[in-house]
């Protein structure tokens, strides 16, 4: 099965897959667009009605349960900077992994800014990741000042296989500019990344389309959930 293949999170799982065994867990670790905490766990505090990085999160583990029947989750709330969220997914993720487990790393806004710094300390670490996902990783600065996003790592390391990236340039004010960037791979040989454009133009929703960075997640729900799906199938299918 093609990896980026854009089979359906809500279609028909192959039967080989339900109820199966399996050697390994997948690891997701969902960091969210805040800079007001300090990089802390939050997933015991998870809700069904809370934010849409918290509903992902919780689709996502319903996901990988069906496929892989188990999966070790964590939720971080990011700061200003990114170094505590990226130690507090590292000890979480040493702590579990083992030999070929997956491993999925989500972030929004500014949780995508931490994500690239994340899977790059992965890489220092020699641990592969499956997926890398980005929603509008920012870092939220203005663009006036010529600083906006210098703090994002916009290249990624080749120890991520597949990396989806969706980002909109659309909305930039004068104080703060909450817009994504384009990603591209340090090796495309090893990595494949995809960047997906939202465009106002393509929106009918008026919320949307007047906090098109506050909405990104919900916006492209469907194709963050179906990547994570095929991936895990991917994986589940190779083991």
């Amino acid at each position: 099965m093609d990896p980026t293949s854009k089979s359906k999170a809500s279609s028909v799982i192959l039967p080989s897959l339900i109820g199966s065994t399996s050697r390994h867990k997948p690891i997701l670790v969902a960091i969210t667009g805040s800079f007001k905490f300090s990089g802390e766990d939050k997933t015991d505090f998870v809700s069904p009605n809370g934010s849409p990085t918290e509903q992902i999160f919780l689709a996502a583990q319903k996901i990988a349960k069906f496929i892989y029947q188990d999966i070790d989750g964590q939720f971080i709330t990011p700061g200003s900077t990114c170094e505590s969220s990226v130690k507090t997914a590292s000890d979480f993720i040493n702590n579990k992994y083992q030999k070929d487990d997956p491993i999925i790393v989500y972030g929004y806004s500014n949780g995508g800014r931490c994500a690239m710094d994340l899977v790059t300390e992965l890489q220092k670490q020699k641990k592969p990741v499956d997926l890398l996902v980005t929603v509008d990783a920012t870092d939220a600065k203005s663009k006036v000042f010529g600083n906006h996003n210098k703090t994002v790592d916009t290249t990624t390391p080749p120890n991520v296989r597949l990396h989806q990236n969706f980002y909109q340039n659309d909305e930039c004010g004068i104080r703060k500019c909450p817009s994504g960037a384009t990603m591209q791979a340090e090796s495309t040989t090893s990595t494949t990344v995809i960047n997906h454009r939202t465009s106002l133009d393509d929106l009918n929703d008026e919320n949307y389309k007047n906090h098109i960075h506050r909405y990104m997640e919900a916006i492209n729900r469907s194709e963050i959930l179906d990547s994570i799906s095929s991936t895990l199938k991917y994986s589940k299918e190779n083991e």
